[in-house]
C-alpha cells in the first residue's frame, strides 16, 4: 500500500502529512498515560503500598505541600535532576490517592525573591553552588494542615538527600500523618543507657542523642522516665524500657501497674549488653550495668530471659575481621546475629517486610509451660545456634576460638524477640511497696517564717491529698485488658554502630541505615498503638541484597579451612621463636626449624587460596554472564527479531 502511494503525483506529501497526523495523535493519546510506568523492582519501591493508600484514603484534614525546587540545581547536577522528577512523581502520586485531600504546588525559589523567603522562612535549607546568595538553590518541601484549634500544623523536608533515596515514600509519609493527627502520642523511655546524650559518645559515631532518637521525635511527644510518680503523672501511650539498670521495688510495681492498667509496653532487656563496656556515660539511672532484666515481673508471667547467657549462632555470624588492621582474618563471630527475613515472623507486621536486622550477643526468651501468656516469636536463632556463657564475649571476644569452641544445641532455634499477650497477675500481690518520701527542706535557722493565709493554707492542703491520690492509685490484682508488649532480648541493636552511618551533607546530618534495626523499633511502637501504615514503608528497609550463595560457600570456606590455618599460624609463631634464640637452639635444629617455617608459610598459603578459590570462580562466573553472555544473547533476540520482520 506505501508502494503504491508513493508511487503516485504527490505520494511523497501526502505520506508526510499521514506520518505528521500519526506523531500528533500518538503524542495527544500518550497525555492520559501521563505518569504511568511499570514497577519492576523486587520490593515494589515505585509504587505506593497498601499502607498508604489507605492512610492517603483516610485523612480528615487537608494538607498542603509546597514543593521547593531550583531548576539550576539540575542543570549543575543532573543526578538532582533526576531525583527531583522521581520526588514530583511520588507527591504526584500522593495527591492522586488522597481524593483531593492533598494539595502539591512547585515552586522554583529565585534568588532574592519573595518564593526565596518563604523556602528560608518554611526550613529548607539553601544549598551554594559557589559564593554568594546568587548561587544558592534549594530543594525541599514544606507542608501545612489547619488544626481544630483553629491553630496551623507546619512540617518540612529541609534537604531532600540521595542516599535517603529509598526511603522517599516513607518520608513523607511520616510527615503527612505526623501533620494529619494533629498532636503526638506520648512515649515514655526508662533507660539507664546515654540515649539522650547527656554523657559521651557510648560507641557511637559522634556525641550527641542516639540516633533512633531523632526518629522516635518525629513520631512521639518523647520524655525520659525516672521515678514511679513520673509514670504515673505522665500516663505516656506508649512505654519504652530500652536496658535499665536493677530497679526498686516502687518502679517495678509502676512499671507493673501501668501494664495491667492496659499500657502498651516494648522491652528491650538485654543479658550481655557490650555498648557498657565501651562507654559508661551517663544516664537518668545512674551507671549502665552489663545485665538488665524485669524478672520479678516477666517471672509472674512465666517468661524468663536466661541470665548470663549470650545466644550464639554460627548460621547466622556476621563477617567480622578476627586478625588486626594490618593482617585482616575475615570469620563469622557467632555472638554477632545477621538476621535474615527466614528467621523473622512474616506473619506478623512487624517483622512481615524486613530485609536485615544485627543483633549483637542477644540473650534467650524462655516461657514456661504453665505459663497463661501467650508469646508469639517475632525473631528466631538458626537451626546452629546454642547459648554460651557471656564470659567468653567481653569487651576482646576471641572470635576464633568461641567458634571452634562452640556445639550446636539440638532444642535450637531459640527466641530473641516476641509479642507478648494474655491476662496476667500482678508481680506484688500484697499491694504497693513503701516508696522513699522526700522532706522539704526546714527553713535555715534565724530565718523568718513565711506568712501564710488561710485560702492558700487550704490550696496547699488540697494540692497535697490530690497528690497522695495521684500517688495511691487503686492497687490492679490483675490485667484489666489483654498484656500487649513486644519483648527483645537484646539492646545493643540500637545504639548507633549497629545499625546506622551517619553522614554530613550540605551541612545537613544524613543518617543512612544498614540494617533494619530502627524500623523493627518503629515497626513495634506503631503496631501496638494501632498506626501500621507506616510499617510496610519501614520495610522497604535498606535496599540491601547480599549474596547469599558467596555468603554460605564463604561459611562453608571458614568452617573447612579456618582450623587448619590457626594451627598453622600457631606453629609459624613457635618457629619464629625459636629461630630467634639461635644460642639456644643447635645448628642443626636451626636449619630444621627454617625449611619447616617455610613448608608452614606454602602451606597457610594454599589454606588462604583455597578459602576463596571457590568463591572466586563463581566471580568470574558471573562476571563472564554478566559482561559476555547477557549482551550477546540480546544481540541475538535482536537479530531474530529483524529477520523475522523481514520475512
Amino acid at each position: 500500500m506505501i508502494a503504491r502511494l508513493m508511487s503516485r503525483p504527490g505520494g511523497w506529501l501526502i505520506a508526510l502529512l499521514l506520518a505528521a497526523a500519526v506523531f500528533v495523535a500518538v503524542n495527544i493519546g500518550a497525555r492520559g498515560l501521563s505518569g504511568a510506568r511499570i514497577d519492576l523492582t523486587e520490593d515494589r519501591l515505585f509504587t505506593l503500598t497498601e499502607g498508604t493508600e489507605a492512610m492517603l484514603a483516610g485523612l480528615e484534614r487537608p494538607v498542603s505541600l509546597t514543593y521547593y525546587y531550583s531548576a539550576r540545581l539540575g542543570e549543575a547536577a543532573p543526578a538532582y535532576a533526576t531525583f527531583a522528577t522521581r520526588v514530583r512523581d511520588m507527591l504526584d502520586g500522593f495527591a492522586a490517592a488522597s481524593g483531593g485531600k492533598i494539595t502539591v504546588q512547585e515552586v522554583d525559589p529565585e534568588p532574592f525573591s519573595e518564593t526565596e523567603d518563604l523556602a528560608v522562612e518554611a526550613g529548607i535549607q539553601p544549598i551554594s553552588l559557589g559564593t554568594g546568595g546568587l548561587d544558592n538553590v534549594y530543594f525541599g518541601l514544606s507542608a501545612q494542615v489547619d488544626l481544630d484549634d483553629g491553630g496551623v500544623g507546619e512540617g518540612s523536608v529541609p534537604l531532600f538527600q540521595q542516599d535517603r533515596g529509598m526511603f522517599l515514600e516513607y518520608d513523607l509519609a511520616k510527615l503527612v500523618t505526623s501533620l494529619a493527627l494533629g498532636a503526638k502520642r506520648k512515649l515514655g523511655i526508662i533507660t539507664s543507657v546515654d540515649l539522650f546524650g547527656v554523657g559521651r559518645s557510648m560507641g557511637r559515631s559522634q556525641a550527641g542523642p542516639w540516633a533512633i532518637l531523632d526518629q522516635l521525635n518525629e513520631l512521639y511527644e518523647v520524655a525520659a522516665i525516672s521515678t514511679p510518680q513520673q509514670l504515673r503523672d505522665q500516663a505516656p501511650d506508649l512505654l519504652l524500657i530500652l536496658h535499665p539498670s536493677p530497679l526498686e521495688d516502687p518502679m517495678l510495681y509502676a512499671i507493673d501497674q501501668y501494664l495491667l492498667g492496659g499500657g502498651d509496653a516494648v522491652l528491650f532487656l538485654d543479658p550481655n549488653f557490650e555498648s557498657a563496656f565501651v562507654d559508661q556515660g551517663m544516664a537518668p539511672l545512674g551507671p549502665v550495668s552489663i545485665e538488665s532484666n524485669l524478672a520479678p515481673i516477666l517471672e509472674k508471667w512465666g517468661i524468663k530471659i536466661l541470665p548470663e547467657t549470650v545466644l550464639a549462632d554460627r548460621g547466622l555470624g556476621r563477617l567480622v575481621n578476627a586478625g588486626t588492621a594490618s593482617d585482616v582474618v575475615p570469620a563469622p563471630y557467632v555472638g554477632w546475629l545477621d538476621v535474615q527475613p527466614e528467621n523473622l515472623n512474616a506473619a506478623d507486621p512487624i517483622t512481615a517486610q524486613l530485609n536485615q536486622l544485627l543483633i549483637p550477643t542477644p540473650g534467650i526468651i524462655e516461657l514456661a509451660d504453665s505459663s497463661g501468656v501467650t508469646a508469639e516469636p517475632l525473631i528466631l536463632s538458626s537451626t546452629d545456634a546454642a547459648p554460651m556463657d557471656r564470659e567468653g564475649f567481653g569487651q576482646q571476644p576471641d572470635i576464633a576460638a568461641l567458634t571452634e569452641s562452640f556445639v550446636p544445641d539440638e532444642t535450637a532455634p531459640f527466641v530473641i524477640a516476641a509479642r507478648l499477650s494474655g491476662q496476667v497477675e500482678t508481680a506484688f500481690p500484697e499491694g504497693p511497696p513503701e516508696e522513699e518520701v522526700v522532706e522539704e527542706e526546714l527553713p535555715e535557722e534565724g530565718a523568718p517564717p513565711e506568712e501564710t493565709s488561710a485560702e492558700e493554707t487550704s490550696s496547699e492542703e488540697t494540692s497535697v491529698e490530690e497528690t497522695t491520690a495521684q500517688e495511691l492509685p487503686p492497687h490492679l490484682a490483675t490485667s484489666i485488658e489483654p498484656l500487649n508488649v513486644v519483648l527483645v532480648a537484646d539492646a545493643d541493636m540500637l545504639v548507633d554502630r549497629f545499625w546506622v552511618q551517619t553522614r554530613s551533607l550540605f551541612g545537613q546530618t544524613v543518617r543512612v541505615p544498614h540494617s533494619d534495626n530502627g524500623a523493627f523499633l518503629n515497626n513495634a511502637l506503631d503496631s501496638l498503638a494501632g498506626a501500621e501504615a507506616l510499617i510496610g514503608l519501614r520495610g522497604r528497609g535498606t535496599g540491601e541484597r547480599p549474596f547469599s550463595v558467596i555468603d554460605d560457600m564463604q561459611r562453608q570456606a571458614e568452617e573447612t579451612y579456618r582450623a587448619e590455618e590457626r594451627a598453622l599460624r600457631q606453629r609459624l609463631e613457635e618457629l619464629q621463636a625459636m629461630m630467634s634464640n639461635p644460642e639456644e637452639n643447635e645448628a642443626e635444629a636451626i636449619e630444621a626449624a627454617r625449611e619447616e617455617l617455610l613448608d608452614t608459610r606454602r602451606r597457610l598459603r594454599e589454606v588462604n587460596r583455597a578459602l576463596n578459590a571457590d568463591i572466586e570462580t563463581l566471580e568470574t562466573r558471573l562476571a563472564v554472564l554478566n559482561i559476555g553472555v547477557m549482551p550477546i544473547l540480546v544481540a541475538l533476540a535482536g537479530f531474530a527479531i529483524g529477520w523475522r520482520r523481514r520475512r
